[in-house]
């Protein structure tokens, strides 16, 4: 049996249940259809847009600045590696915990250039693909009869929980819902 992870949104509950490889090899196709159309309909791969991007000197900037965070990362890495007190090492983490955000900041910025692009947009098709299939209501029915109706869903709540939970899911990361201690009805042995 597959692995399953549950969910509750607005009083109804869910599941997500892990794609088989049947079921991600049908998103790998629907990924390939989706970018041959939008390569015809004249989105720009990442390249062309990257190309593009530095021919107008947009991303030239978000680099250098990038850059200059990541040599001062490294200063503040060896700042807290010798810091002796108490105090400094709080300085030092809390120094360090700012220039990650500040580097995420300009990652995300950088990011926003190639949402537009036929491989970005072609995934975005390919994780529908695979919410469609893999999200179900408890009878382990699926929540949307087709695609369209995934597409048309008007409880964002409800897409937002399932895109969260399938990609905690699917990337291996804990349940941040459950807890951690067992419980007697949570406890198995092996």
């Amino acid at each position: 049996m597959s692995e399953v992870r549950a969910f509750e949104t607005e009083g109804k509950k869910y599941q997500v249940k892990k794609p088989t490889i049947q079921e991600i090899n049908s998103g790998d196709i629907e990924y390939s259809k989706a970018y041959y159309r939008y390569l015809m309909t004249g989105l720009p791969t990442q390249d062309e847009m990257e190309a593009m991007l530095r021919q107008r000197g947009l991303i030239q900037p978000i680099e250098v600045k990038t850059q200059v965070l990541r040599q001062k990362l490294q200063d503040v890495v060896e700042q807290k590696t010798k810091a002796e007190t108490p105090e400094d090492k709080q300085k030092a983490k809390e120094a360090l915990q700012d220039v990650q955000v500040e580097i995420s900041t300009l990652d995300a910025e950088r990011s926003q250039y190639f949402i537009h692009t036929a491989e970005s947009r072609a995934s975005e098709d390919k994780l529908t693909h695979l919410i469609w299939l893999t999200v179900q209501v408890e009878t382990g029915e699926k929540v949307w009869p087709t695609i369209d109706a995934l597409k048309n869903e008007p409880n964002k709540t409800l897409l937002t929980d399932a895109i969260t939970c399938f990609t905690m899911l699917v990337s291996g990361l804990s349940d941040p819902l459950k807890e951690e201690t067992l419980t007697p009805e949570t406890a198995t042995v092996s």
